[in-house]
């Protein structure tokens, strides 16, 4: 997964540390796995990942980094 390496230090050197980056997961669980092992709390910015419900559209499911750890 080195392009999200790349991305999550492209948004951090643009934007800064404390900018919370909106996912909307359009990939296999398997990838979505590997995203996860790959982020870091400590280092990237804090991540909203939403997840897509029947009849109420997306919806925020976990929010990672931040005040959340």
């Amino acid at each position: 997964m080195a392009e999200t390496r790349r991305v999550m230090e492209t948004i951090k050197q643009k934007h800064g540390k404390v900018v919370e980056v909106n996912v909307f997961p359009a990939m296999p669980a398997s990838l979505a796995i590997r995203f996860g092992m790959d982020y870091m709390s400590k280092t990237d910015n804090p991540l909203i990942i939403y997840d897509e419900q029947p009849e109420r559209g997306f919806t925020k499911a976990i929010v990672l980094g931040g005040e959340n750890g």
